[in-house]
């Protein structure tokens, strides 16, 4: 019987998204260095689940002090993107993050992954085991506006391959569950990716407007941010406090 993760080996997602998610990798790397600067978090090695053409990776990878990184990637046509990239401290594997996956890395990174995946939660349980440290990025998808249109939901079903929708609540409640302590977390707004609409354009000076007056309800009834959260292995429920966000502050729409 055919699963949703058959659309990532036989060709299917690779022909609707060939870009391997490197029209926003210089936005999410961006997000990524100003949380590990803000937390403070090692990253002499660190290592990517879903890390698709690999550029974010690369980015962090020269432009930080990183030893060793290395990226996961299930897509054979994104994994021969990555493994053109590699270099002598940057590596990339074609395989999925399973239980039998060994690590000990500083840091683990897992942007705009778990959304995809039937079992999310086994999926962050497996990151998890490969470092104390993860930054995961998650879109919002779930908003006000989102839902009572529903098109735009059912486009990312069908475009980019989001079967889960979230909200910043059941996010976060979703790495506690799986006994992952939030330590800090912001919202970003900013990388449009495939996003170009001519709503999407029009909304995108409200939606600056109203997170200037209040972040949480702007995000919840207008949508076009995601979430970047800092888990750490702990007891579950720890955490959660909002830092302010990092300068410029940017995020996916």
């Amino acid at each position: 019987m055919d699963t949703v993760a058959d659309i990532y080996t036989d060709g299917t997602y690779a022909s609707k998204n060939p870009k391997f998610g490197d029209d926003s990798a210089g936005w999410k790397a961006g997000n990524a260095r100003a949380a590990i600067s803000k937390w403070g978090i090692p990253h002499r090695s660190v290592v990517e689940v879903g890390c698709g053409g690999g550029a974010i990776l690369r980015d962090i990878a020269r432009s930080l002090d990183v030893r060793r990184a290395v990226g996961y990637e299930p897509m054979p046509e994104a994994y021969a993107v990555a493994k053109g990239r590699e270099t002598e401290n940057l590596k990339f594997v074609n395989q999925t993050v399973g239980r039998g996956t060994e690590g000990d890395f500083d840091l683990a990174l897992c942007f705009d992954v778990f959304e995809h995946v039937e079992d999310c939660f086994s999926l962050i349980r497996n990151v998890a085991s490969l470092s104390d440290r993860i930054l995961f990025h998650i879109p919002l998808d779930l908003s006000v506006q989102m839902v009572a249109r529903m098109s735009p939901l059912m486009r990312v079903r069908d475009g980019v391959g989001h079967i889960h929708y979230f909200s910043k609540d059941t996010a976060l409640a979703t790495l506690r569950h799986c006994e992952l302590q939030v330590s800090g977390w912001f919202y970003t707004f900013g990388g449009d990716g495939s996003y170009g609409g001519r709503l999407y354009r029009m909304l995108k000076m409200p939606r600056k407007l109203a997170f200037a007056i209040n972040q949480d309800l702007a995000v919840r009834w207008l949508g076009g941010w995601s979430l970047m959260a800092y888990v750490t292995k702990g007891a579950a429920g720890g955490g959660g406090s909002k830092p302010a966000p990092p300068s410029g502050e940017r995020g996916s729409g």
